[in-house]
């Protein structure tokens, strides 16, 4: 989590991501909870760091079973629709400590609601209050919101279920949220570390054994005895070779 942060705060330093977008190719790959779990930690991290997690997910709105809560409070619709103020709208989660702004699952309209003037004039708001605003958005293959959503972020978080999305899938994705914006990092979910041991990432017997020398004659011993245990090499260079083609390019980081 604290890469992703690091990650984004270093793709552009003239320019610092305030408002970031968090997607999916498809349902399942845990944007949601990723997208909980950072805005707790980013909170947990500086607790003068002011964090809002905003549920814009107008289909499923699923923020609030990960949250755990039992009442949503004032939603997104009603305050673009003026019903209810943003201190009606927003609460503030007892565990992490984050500030969120829940959705109703079947909002009508919700592209027009995305494209709305009263959505950007609140996201402004929101980026006015708080240090760093997380947009919880749908799966990019489900519908169009995620584009729209992208398109209003400074930077789009895509979070990728490792081992499990199909890759003809993520590039699909990734290619239509390239079509609207350049700001897209990659994080791989879920990731089975028994089985990613075994490709070239993740290999600390690798690296130990290009850079033995800064780390010590010590380190130098445990790349030998893990060397022994890598797979042969064909196996982890289909990983390393996929990976360069896809990912690379963008950022990278494992979320454990």
């Amino acid at each position: 989590m604290r890469a992703v942060l690091t990650a984004i705060s270093l793709s552009n330093l003239d320019r610092p991501a305030r408002v970031i977008a968090i997607t999916s190719s498809t349902p399942g790959e845990g944007k949601t909870t990723f997208a909980s779990a950072l805005g707790g930690l980013l909170t947990k991290m500086n607790t003068s760091r002011r964090v809002l997690l905003v549920d814009l997910d107008l289909r499923q709105a699923k923020l609030f079973q990960a949250l755990g809560l039992k009442d949503r409070g004032g939603t997104i619709d009603e305050y673009l629709m003026g019903t209810k103020t943003l201190d009606e709208c927003i609460r503030r989660h007892d565990i992490s400590g984050v500030d969120y702004i829940c959705a109703r699952p079947d909002t009508p309209n919700a592209p027009e609601i995305l494209e709305s003037h009263a959505m950007k004039a609140a996201l402004a708001t929101f980026a006015d209050r708080y240090d760093l605003v997380l947009l919880d958005s749908p799966p990019v293959m489900a519908v169009s919101d995620a584009r729209i959503i992208s398109q209003l972020a400074d930077y789009t978080i895509f979070v990728v279920h490792w081992a499990k999305t199909p890759r003809d899938v993520v590039k699909s994705a990734v290619t239509a949220l390239l079509s609207v914006t350049d700001r897209v990092g990659i994080v791989i979910n879920k990731v089975n570390l028994a089985k990613h041991a075994m490709y070239e990432y993740g290999d600390y017997g690798d690296y130990y054994s290009r850079y033995r020398g800064y780390y010590g004659a010590a380190y130098g011993n445990t790349a030998k005895k893990a060397s022994r245990n890598r797979p042969p090499e064909s196996s982890w260079r289909l990983h390393s070779k996929f990976a360069r083609r896809l990912f690379m390019p963008r950022l990278l980081t494992w979320s454990y």
